[in-house]
């Protein structure tokens, strides 16, 4: 089934996303401190969040136990193979002391 995606909100999605991952990394790096983090803190989660609402409405068209099943995959089976893989990494891969 092929559906027709409009360009420029991917680019605006794509740009939100990437603002969001930018703004945690300036979080986690006491170094990155400069007036560029306050400018992306302003807006890049009301953007994402205005955008996640905005493809989320075409949900309520769709049956309950559809969309359940289909948020199952897109969503739980990234996280739990993220996780799985995560351990695994830590546990085997020596970053956790026995």
């Amino acid at each position: 089934m092929a559906e027709d995606r409009i360009a420029y909100l991917d680019l605006v999605k794509f740009t939100a996303m990437l603002l969001v991952c930018v703004g945690h990394c300036y979080v986690m790096e006491q170094a990155l401190e400069s007036s560029v983090r306050a400018v992306i803190y302003s807006f890049h989660m009301p953007l994402f969040m205005l955008l996640c609402g905005y493809f989320s409405s075409r949900s309520l068209e769709v049956p309950i136990r559809t969309l359940f099943i289909k948020k199952c995959k897109q969503l739980l089976v990234p996280v739990i193979s993220c996780t799985v893989a995560t351990v695994c990494l830590c546990v085997w891969g020596g970053f956790v002391e026995k």
